[in-house]
């Protein structure tokens, strides 16, 4: 077993693109087996830190998640847990004492095959570092920040309820003979030009249609996540722009940061 989790962690690191990509790590972000941020996952992951990926290709971490806490005591029992999982994936004690280590509040873990990805840059690296940017800003200005998301998401979901209330009508009239099925087609398809939604997909990075819009309205953390890595469409950055000038100033600070610091690396 020891050999076999030490053979695919050699095999990664030896890729060009890992390596590429390696150089692009800052402070405090790390990169680990794929095997590794699995069993992370499945000892602490229970309200969908990591999302519902196979393989978790990174992870933000804002709390120590292998601690729990009870008033003034700490409990470890995950990261025993955690420790055990590492051991039995064929890693040595000081090899899964490594591992279990930088799983720790304040960094950033990527999996090998994330480090691997052809997206990782904007993807996964800068996307993290949002995360990471987003959760460390002061109070009053992740307040300013998450208005713009907020009133969208919102304004978009009375919007939806008005447009769903509006062509159930619709099919109530065709139901009753009131319209044709093509009369009803029609007015559906007017209902929802004259109710157009705020939030909408890049269809050009998108292979399944709604993904990223659903995704982002069920996790709406990812707003800002997906507009930097062009998940949204352009007219959504726009409006936050035009609408949120406040709100769109602090993103856009840190989103040139984030590539500022990432096309210095390079240069390394």
């Amino acid at each position: 077993m020891q050999a076999e989790a030490t053979q695919a962690k050699s095999q990664a690191e030896q890729s060009p693109i890992f390596l590429q990509n390696k150089k692009l790590l800052g402070k405090n972000e790390y990169v680990v087996p794929d095997n590794v941020l699995m069993a992370f996952k499945s000892v602490v992951d229970t309200s969908g830190l990591l999302g519902k990926q196979t393989i978790p290709e990174g992870v933000t971490l804002h709390a120590n998640f292998l601690e729990s806490k009870f008033l003034r005591m700490t409990f470890r029992g995950k990261e025993r847990k955690f420790l055990s999982k590492l051991k039995k994936l064929g890693y040595s004690q000081q090899e899964a004492e490594h591992h279990v280590s930088v799983f720790v509040a304040g960094n950033i873990i990527f999996s090998h095959s994330g480090t691997m990805a052809p997206d990782f840059e904007l993807g996964k690296l800068a996307h993290e570092r949002l995360h990471m940017r987003i959760h460390n800003l002061p109070k009053e200005q992740a307040n300013v920040l998450n208005e713009a998301r907020d009133a969208i998401l919102a304004a978009d979901s009375r919007m939806l309820e008005k447009q769903t209330d509006e062509i159930g009508l619709v099919l109530k009239k065709e139901k009753n003979g009131e319209l044709t099925a093509w009369q009803a087609y029609e007015e559906k398809n007017k209902l929802s030009e004259s109710h157009p939604m705020i939030l909408k997909e890049n269809s050009k990075t998108s292979s399944i249609p709604g993904f990223f819009e659903m995704t982002v309205r069920t996790r709406p953390i990812e707003f800002y996540t997906y507009m930097l890595m062009g998940r949204l469409d352009p007219s959504v950055e726009q409006y936050v722009k035009e609408h949120y000038p406040k709100s769109y100033a602090i993103y856009d600070s840190l989103r040139s940061s984030i590539m500022s610091e990432i096309e210095e690396a390079k240069k390394k």
